[in-house]
């Protein structure tokens, strides 16, 4: 096993009165396993100034659905951020205490109405009810390994008008230096639907709402790519598929004929896979929640893929409301990503925001892990 880190010096803030504060807010439930899970409230993070929202329907939250961070650097991390309403990534830096929007955006896409950005593979074709524009990238999931960052797009139809948009069905790969980068700078690639298309969700793939097949999380161990999908929840069950990255990038229009590693996790009914994140040691961390739009809860697993062994570790919760309705109630706060930050032997903390709260009220967990 890789040798674990040890917590950095900017982590350690004032550590003493926060893990108190929350112990005295943990408390156990009787989840659907035979014992109960430990209740995570976390610590709020503030966020020094707005994300950056260019396209993002007026009255709808600024929610963060993708977070991933570099390694820190004089205490401070570099961290990415994707709004799902947007063509865009930004840079965020933290250092313990508050999280400061950069405003240095990676484009993923550029800003035009029509597909003007070189695209790797062959657009899907004949899925989903109607045809849409291509426009937001519908960015879900973001992951860092080594100097590349590479971001996903929900690969689904609109959820509830069954639209193709084209600009959804995009992974992109990129430079990870906490720097600005034009859309001339990223790769991008359509080869992720032929992968869905090679695995047992084929038949999910290009259907709309629960039915349909789509990603929320992206992890990456090595050079493989892990992909943790929200729908469909069928029999209980959700789905990750695992690829090598490179084959998804290689120069031309031909199709991907790779065949996935397929991994099936029982979670519960409707239950969907809300983000993945790695850790140091391979294994992988799983963010659960509901597979549709309802209320629900949010919990924490840890998954070995070697072993295909899911541990359940935590439920994580927000004090915070979901942004307003028009003419009447909130809007159900959902956790949406996870980032790891720190990791040692027993515990990892963890930077976990949501969508419906606008700059996607982050919180900070730290999670006892098992040790095998």
């Amino acid at each position: 096993m890789p040798k674990q880190r040890q917590l950095s010096s900017a982590m350690r803030y004032s550590m003493g009165s926060f893990w108190l504060a929350v112990l005295v807010l943990t408390a156990f439930v009787p989840p659907a396993y035979t014992q109960a899970l430990p209740i995570s409230m976390g610590k709020s993070i503030h966020v020094t100034g707005p994300f950056a929202a260019i396209e993002t329907k007026k009255g709808t939250a600024r929610g963060v659905s993708g977070l991933a961070c570099l390694a820190p650097l004089k205490g401070i991390r570099s961290c990415l951020a994707v709004n799902d309403e947007e063509r865009f990534a930004e840079w965020a830096t933290f250092d313990g205490e508050r999280l400061l929007p950069t405003g240095k955006k990676i484009q993923l896409l550029s800003k035009t109405k029509q597909q003007s950005d070189k695209i790797v593979g062959t657009m899907p074709q004949g899925i989903c009810d109607k045809e849409d524009n291509f426009e937001e990238f519908d960015g879900e999931a973001i992951a860092i390994a080594g100097n590349k960052v590479f971001v996903v797009g929900s690969h689904a139809c609109t959820r509830e008008k069954g639209k193709f948009k084209p600009s959804a069905f995009v992974l992109a790969r990129a430079e990870a230096t906490g720097e600005a980068l034009e859309a001339t700078d990223v790769e991008r690639s359509w080869r992720l639907s032929d992968i869905i298309r090679h695995s047992s969700l084929s038949d999910a793939f290009g259907k709309h709402g629960a039915a349909g097949a789509g990603i929320e999380g992206l992890a990456v161990v090595g050079d493989r790519l892990f992909l943790g999908f929200r729908t469909p929840s069928v029999n209980d069950k959700a789905t990750i598929l695992s690829v090598e990255a490179g084959d998804l990038f290689t120069p031309g229009e031909s199709p991907s004929g790779a065949i996935p590693s397929e991994f099936t996790l029982e979670l519960g009914s409707n239950t969907g896979i809300r983000d993945l994140a790695a850790l140091n040691d391979g294994r992988l961390l799983v963010l659960l929640g509901p597979a549709d739009a309802s209320d629900g809860t949010y919990m924490l697993h840890i998954f070995t893929p070697s072993n295909r062994k899911l541990r359940p570790l935590a439920e994580l919760r927000t004090d915070v409301s979901g942004m307003k309705k028009e003419g009447g109630g909130a809007e159900v706060a959902k956790a949406e990503a996870i980032a790891v930050l720190e990791q040692t032997e027993d515990a990892v903390i963890i930077l976990v925001t949501y969508d419906n709260i606008d700059d996607g009220g982050p919180r900070l967990h730290r999670i006892s892990l098992p040790k095998d």
